[in-house]
Order: structure tokens, then sequence, then C-alpha cells
């Protein structure tokens, strides 16, 4: 009887290991997988925060130059005068040695050009021409050697190209929101039909239909 006990008493030690070992053994497990499961979803929510981040950076870089160009072009409207600051530097860039130097601009910038900057102008012999195909606030010189273009246009698109952006001077503000569909197109209106006469009966043909006939036989 004794080695019997000892036996069972052994063996329930034995399962009482082995049942803890198990237990172990899962939670390790267990640990382990949702270890690697929180892993992924916090690597799935930096990705998108870094994403959204990007949306939102690009978002208010698009913002920022919109409202940079309308700020400039507000000034332009502003300050017309400032265009022959711009005449004088852009055939200040030019070289001495080039010859020939010829500069157009709008014809409404002309004055303010003769006005603003002439003296420095004449002093490089510089030919003044109008040209309604330029825009306001912008101008082009050319010379024997090439041309610097100084146009409006032309320095805003180096200026947004600092920033990765592909904004011209001239892209329209994106819609607020989709326009209202378009109505049906009406169906035709069905043509007027001329007026008809009245129909009318001739005064015999009204005492026919209403007298009796009297060759009829009535009916019993």
């Amino acid at each position: 009887m004794a080695r019997i006990e000892e036996a069972r008493q052994a063996g329930y030690h034995d399962g009482y290991r082995d049942g803890l070992e198990a237990l172990e053994a899962a939670k390790r497990q267990f640990a382990k997988a949702t270890s690697a499961e929180m892993a992924s979803l916090v690597a799935s929510f930096q990705t998108d925060v870094a994403a959204l981040e990007d949306r939102m950076a690009q978002a208010v870089l698009d913002t920022s130059l919109r409202l940079a160009r309308q700020v400039v072009r507000s000034e332009l409207a502003l300050r017309p005068e400032a265009v022959a600051q711009v005449a004088r530097e852009a055939v200040s860039a030019v070289l001495l040695t080039a010859q020939h130097l010829r500069l157009r601009m709008h014809p409404q910038d002309l004055a303010l050009i003769e006005s603003g900057a002439g003296e420095d102008l004449r002093a490089r012999h510089v030919l003044l021409l109008a040209d309604a195909a330029l825009s306001r606030g912008g101008c082009v010189v050319e010379t024997d050697m090439g041309e610097v273009d100084a146009r409006v246009e032309s320095r805003w698109q180096q200026a947004a190209g600092l920033f990765g952006l592909p904004l011209d001077w001239d892209t329209p503000a994106p819609p607020k929101g989709r326009g209202a569909a378009a109505a049906p197109a009406a169906a035709p209106a069905a043509a007027p039909q001329p007026p008809q006469a009245p129909v009318t009966e001739a005064p015999g043909e009204t005492l026919a239909a209403a007298a009796p006939d009297l060759n009829q036989e009535p009916e019993l």
C-alpha cells in the first residue's frame, strides 16, 4: 500500500509539473503572438500617420503658395511702378559686352519704366519696345548674346519650383464644390395647330334628324 501511495503521489507531482510547463509554454506562445500582432499594428499605424503628415504638408504648402501668388498679384496691382525695378535688374543681368539691347514690356508699363529707370536704361543704350503679348509687371531683355526672361510668369515658376510644386502663374484655384447638374433639355414645344372652323349643320339636316320616320312600323 505504501508503494502504491508513493506511486500515486509521484504521478500527481509529475502531472502537476507537466501541466505547469505546458501552461507556461502556452503563455509564452500567446505573448509572442500578441507582441507580433501589436508590432504589426503599430507599424501600420505609423505608416498611416506618416502618409497623413505628408498629405497635410503638401496641402499646407500648396495653400501657402496660392496665398503668396495672390499677394504678389495684389502688390503688382497696387504698385505698378515696381516694374521699373524689374527692368533695371533685368538689364543689369546682361553682360556689359552685350550689344543691341532691346527691352520689351506691356504698353501700359512703358511710361512707368521710362520714368522710373529711364536714366539707367539710356546709359546702356536700351531700346524700349511695347509688346501687348506680355503681361503687366514683367519684361524681356533681348541682346545679340541671348535674352533675359523677367516675365512675372517665369519668375513665379522659378520660385514655385524651389518648393517642388508645379503651380503656374495662371493656374486657377480649385473649385470649392461641384456645380449644380445641368438641367435636362426641355422638350421641343409642339407646333401650333391652325384653328378649326366650327362644324355647322344645314337647317334641313337638323330637321330631318329630329323628325320621326313615318314609314317605319312601330314596335309592339
